[in-house]
């Protein structure tokens, strides 16, 4: 059955306007997934959701199309295969209590995203982009987590995974349970989220508190995030990192000895000693031995005066920022392989003319 979408948009008597009109505009790719979802429901039809390359807005297709991906996608391929037998999540779940295995399409999670979440907290975008991220790379886990809907057929936990599973575009398998008391909603994540960290220990890794906050800085500075973190980490990708970068694990153990000698943070000192050991491994070694030490280092030294810089820190209570201490390491060691004495060790961080995060070389 052919969908007619009826509801004059805009006018197509200028440039760049609309070339197919006649078809209802929408804010976002959300909204325009609903209004097609819904729609099929009632007329049996497949509309798809499209940005309009004239109007730049989003359109629904007028004619029904055969929607793409419908395969389930996880992480598991034993879960894949099981999931391909899964009804699809139902547009409007039932009132009653009950608990059921589907496969959830990215136009019903943006139905329930848009219709459904009528009470829940604000929407993160950064958990938002770490789970689409998941399910773009095919990190995806099926982990038992729940989808869940209270007796007044209100969605009251996984916004975020609707919104990511939308985004995508790709269906995934979930646990949809309906029929709890609104009440529930106040004991809803509000315990102990586990961290990268537990799941490090858990794999039997050692010093698993400085190895998280390694990997973290690691992955800030691959994503060139160093600054500000501007997409959700999830406990995959940064497995992801560490499972590229073993070596990350040395870098703690520099991290370890160069702090018991000097104020400065482990992930700072440690993110600096995996990017230095990578340009070359002799000066690394020589670069934080002197360091730690402090021997034989003459007035003008780079390495003397990052020293006595992250000492007087301290002594002062300034707290310099993380970012801050990373820029001056990394600016020492740059002037200490180019056999250059500094009088004087700095970095702007802010103000009208900051400086650009340095490279080491």
């Amino acid at each position: 059955m052919t969908a007619i979408i009826d509801t004059p948009a805009i006018t197509t008597d200028e440039p760049g306007a609309c070339p197919d009109p006649g078809k209802k505009v929408f804010a976002n790719r959300i909204e325009a997934m609903a209004f097609a979802a819904e729609y099929d429901d009632a007329h049996g039809t497949d509309n798809t959701a499209y940005r309009c390359t004239g109007c730049n807005a989003w359109h629904n297709t007028s004619t029904p199309k055969t929607a793409t991906g419908n395969t389930p996608k996880s992480s598991s391929e034993r879960i894949n295969t099981e999931a391909a037998g899964w009804p699809a999540a139902p547009l409007r779940p039932g009132k009653d209590l009950a608990v059921g295995f589907y496969v959830l399409h990215p136009k019903t999670a943006a139905y329930w995203v848009a219709n459904l979440n009528v009470h829940n907290r604000n929407l993160r975008t950064s958990g938002v982009s770490s789970y689409g991220i998941d399910i773009h790379t095919g990190g995806w886990d099926f982990n038992g987590d729940t989808i869940r809907f209270d007796t007044d057929g209100a969605m009251f936990d996984g916004q975020h995974r609707c919104t990511a599973i939308a985004g995508e575009g790709v269906p995934v398998p979930i646990i949809l349970v309906t029929g709890l008391d609104p009440i529930a909603q106040d004991t809803t994540d509000t315990g102990m989220r586990r961290t990268f960290a537990d799941t490090l220990k858990l794999a039997g890794e050692t010093d698993v508190s400085n190895l998280a906050a390694v990997t973290m800085a690691a992955f800030l500075w691959k994503t060139d995030q160093i600054r500000s973190l501007k997409t959700g980490v999830s406990v995959r990708m940064l497995q992801q990192v560490l499972r590229e970068h073993p070596e990350l694990r040395d870098a703690v153990h520099v991290a370890t000895r160069v702090r018991k000698a000097i104020p400065i943070q482990n992930s700072v000192v440690g993110l600096a000693s995996w990017l230095l050991a990578q340009i070359d491994r002799d000066d690394h070694d020589d670069f934080f031995n002197k360091l730690v030490s402090g021997a034989d280092l003459g007035e003008n030294n780079p390495i003397r005066r990052l020293r006595e810089r992250l000492i007087a820190d301290v002594k002062n209570k300034t707290r310099l920022p993380r970012v801050e201490v990373l820029a001056l390491t990394i600016k020492a060691w740059n002037f200490y392989r180019d056999g250059d004495e500094i009088r004087l060790l700095k970095f702007i961080s802010g103000g009208r003319s900051p400086e650009a995060m340095p490279k080491p070389h």
